[in-house]
């Protein structure tokens, strides 16, 4: 009777093997034919049969980064790491998603992360180096934007007291302590300004990480699960579908 219970139970897990090892050849399918929804929708499936797979988190990180949704990468990637602390491609799938946001300091730390176990992985070092380089043109940009700001605000302040000493009988800055004053501040302006709007553009680029919400209306799926759970709803793979269409749409 137990040999029975046995027996049956090698089947099962042999038919579930056989299904999830079905599902994941049809999403490596999908994904070399540009299909990545439908992807993540075949590694769902085996997540579902097989929750402590790392390669399908793995890889359904990858699709989800293909499809720009660098939330639900992330989430995976991390799950591979939990799984396989000492498996690189876990690491660089989350790095990839953080790079992928613009966010390489995050990018560079997870590399560094997943050399201290694995220092020669050739994948991890020259991420690392491709991310330090991205880092610092983004440093020169932001340099760059802050320089020519400065500039020009203060070109402009220039302008304006010039204008003003070009006519004397309607100035306003009859000082020279007030022109002095207009010349000092107008850079700094310009500096606070480009300051500000650098700090827009890099807590637009932090949302990247954040879920997006409007993909998972209808949706019972929870956030703080994401990777961990079994698989993401048809209706969650549709709305993104929509998504996906409507930004195709609009770029056209």
């Amino acid at each position: 009777m137990n040999h029975a219970k046995s027996a049956v139970g090698s089947l099962k897990m042999t038919d579930k093997t056989n299904i999830v090892g079905s599902s994941k050849a049809k999403a490596n399918a999908l994904m070399k034919s540009g299909k990545y929804l439908e992807a993540i929708m075949e590694y769902s499936e085996g997540i579902a049969m097989q929750p402590s797979n790392p390669v399908l988190y793995s890889n359904r990180s990858l699709a989800f980064l293909k499809v720009d949704q660098y939330f639900f990468a992330l989430k995976d990637a991390e799950t591979t790491i939990r799984l396989v602390p000492d498996w690189a491609k876990g690491y660089y799938r989350k790095g990839q998603a953080e790079q992928a946001a613009e966010m390489y300091a995050l990018a560079i730390a997870t590399y560094e992360s997943g050399l201290r176990l694995c220092p020669c992985d050739e994948m991890l070092l020259k991420s690392l180096e491709e991310a330090k380089k991205l880092q610092q043109k983004i440093f020169a940009r932001r340099r760059a934007t802050l320089r020519r700001y400065t500039i020009f605000a203060g070109v402009i302040g220039c302008l304006l007291v010039i204008g003003d000493m070009w006519q004397p009988q309607f100035s306003f800055f009859q000082y020279p302590w007030l022109r002095g004053i207009v010349l000092t501040c107008f850079p700094i302006i310009g500096y606070l300004l480009a300051s500000l709007i650098l700090s827009f553009q890099r807590s637009n680029k932090a949302i990247l990480l954040n879920p997006p919400p409007e993909l998972l209306s209808g949706s019972n799926i929870d956030y703080n699960s994401v990777g961990t759970n079994s698989s993401l709803s048809g209706d969650t793979c549709a709305n993104m579908q929509q998504h996906q269409s409507s930004l195709l749409a609009k770029s056209e």
